[in-house]
C-alpha cells in the first residue's frame, strides 16, 4: 500500500515539475515573441537609397553613409548594398525623424563631398596603405 503510496506522491510531484517547466517555457516563448515583434516592427521602417556612379572607394562611401545616418540619430535595420567598380548603391531601412527624402538628399551631398576628398586629397581614405 505504501509502495503505491509512494508512486503516487512522486508521479504527483513530477507533474507539478513538468507543468512549472510548461510555464516557463510559455513565459520565454511570450518573451521571444514580442521581441521578434518588436524587430519585425523595425523591419516597417524608412527604405532610403543611395549610389555613387564610378565610386573612388566603394569602402569609404560605405563609413560616410554609415557615419551621415549616425549624426543624423538614426537607427539602421537592414542593409543591401551592391559594389562594382562601376557603381556603389545601397537600399537601407532605418528608423527615423527625418523625412526619407532629407535623409536621402543629405547622405548623397555627403558622398558628393567624399569622392571629391578622394579626388583632391587621397590620403583622406579610411584605407591605409
Amino acid at each position: 500500500q505504501s509502495d503505491k503510496n509512494s508512486i503516487v506522491e512522486k508521479a504527483v510531484d513530477q507533474i507539478r515539475k513538468l507543468e512549472g517547466l510548461k510555464k516557463e517555457l510559455e513565459r520565454q516563448k511570450n518573451v521571444l515573441e514580442a521581441k521578434s515583434a518588436r524587430e519585425h516592427d523595425g523591419m516597417n521602417g524608412t527604405k532610403v537609397r543611395f549610389n555613387v556612379q564610378e565610386p573612388l572607394s566603394g569602402i569609404d562611401s560605405v563609413v560616410e553613409v554609415l557615419q551621415c545616418l549616425k549624426s543624423m540619430g538614426t537607427n539602421l535595420n537592414a542593409v543591401q548594398a551592391n559594389f562594382s567598380p562601376h557603381e556603389f548603391s545601397a537600399t537601407m531601412n532605418i528608423e527615423t525623424q527625418i523625412r526619407g527624402e532629407e535623409v536621402e538628399k543629405r547622405v548623397q551631398k555627403r558622398l558628393q563631398e567624399t569622392e571629391w576628398k578622394l579626388l583632391f586629397l587621397p590620403e583622406a581614405s579610411f584605407l591605409r596603405d
